[in-house]
């Protein structure tokens, strides 16, 4: 029990990680449907699901911590040790998020009522952030709920290689 305030914290650094990341990348993958940019962020949410935890921390560390000498390596003092540990956690999560969310986005924009929100004259933004996305975020969220335990438990793998008390 001393130590769930810091699994805690790392689970809501990596949750919010994955959430940013995959709404964006989702969004535009669903907005921009086979160009480039779909392509681009099919491709890392794909790279994002198939690498594991135990070799991405490792590679955040070798770039960041001694190449770059950006951030530190492990501990908990401050809010730069835990940046390495929550990006390595949020990443595999917001793959799937990403993926969920561009396949829910293209769903909900085919809809009649976003053929009507843009026949009354509304932007894509307005059309994406009024209409579409509230009813494209239902399961992506369900999503996001199942995986909070995956988070909880495999933050042990990531405590471990960050030296994460």
């Amino acid at each position: 029990m001393e130590r769930l305030p810091a699994t805690v914290e790392l689970a809501v650094a990596a949750i919010i990680i994955a959430v940013l990341l995959a709404f964006s990348l989702g969004s535009v993958a669903a907005l921009h449907q086979n160009s480039l940019w779909d392509r681009a962020c099919q491709l890392l949410a794909i790279a994002g699901a198939c690498i594991p935890n135990f070799w991405l921390g490792p590679l955040l560390i070798i770039l960041f911590s001694l190449k770059l000498d950006w951030l530190p390596v492990g501990g908990r003092e401050g809010l730069a040790h835990l940046v390495l540990p929550a990006l390595t956690l949020g990443l595999s999560l917001s793959a799937v998020l990403a993926r969920m969310m561009r396949a829910s986005l293209l769903e909900v924009i085919r809809e009649e009522y976003i053929l009507a929100a843009r026949a009354k004259g509304l932007g894509t933004v307005q059309v994406l952030f009024r209409h579409a996305l509230r009813n494209a975020l239902i399961p992506v969220l369900t999503i996001l709920g199942l995986q909070i335990g995956g988070i909880l438990s495999g933050s042990i793998i990531v405590e471990t290689i960050f030296a994460w008390p």
